[in-house]
């Protein structure tokens, strides 16, 4: 997958931004998120590559730009899921969560498990709850 900045760029853009607006003694770690972000973006790749659009499908390749709002959407709650679960770090988990829902109007707690294969299409204002959802799942 083409990405818009490299890994750990990416892990300066979301940590600069959560610990910008929620500044405590915990700031969240450049390096946490970095160490997970093949993780999701794997399974950003998949969600994207399902759906064909030709913003997200390219040259018969992926990409992922972070100034596109549907596509860091999807990437943070992505990055909040795979932390509060995977890491068990509810605190860096909240803080993502919490940048994703300032951010995009977007709540969809990190322990809400979303499928395999979604979609964020103009998310703001969604409020997603701990439902049963099946993979080609949009939100519009």
């Amino acid at each position: 997958m083409r990405t818009s900045l490299s890994s750990s760029a990416l892990a300066g853009y979301v940590a600069t931004q959560a610990n910008h607006f929620f500044q405590d003694n915990n700031p969240l770690s450049s390096t946490l998120v970095r160490k997970n972000i093949p993780t999701v973006l794997s399974w950003l790749e998949k969600s994207l590559a399902a759906n064909k659009n030709r913003h997200f499908v390219q040259n018969g390749g992926v990409v992922f730009n972070h100034l596109n709002s549907d596509q860091y959407a999807m990437f943070l709650y992505m990055l909040s899921h795979h932390i509060g679960k995977e890491t068990k770090k509810s605190t860096e988990a909240s803080k993502i969560y919490l940048l994703n829902k300032a951010l995009h109007g977007l709540d969809v707690f990190y322990e809400v498990t979303l499928p395999e294969i979604f979609y964020f299409a103009h998310p703001v204002g969604t409020v997603l709850g701990r439902a049963k959802y099946r993979n080609y799942f949009v939100v519009m």
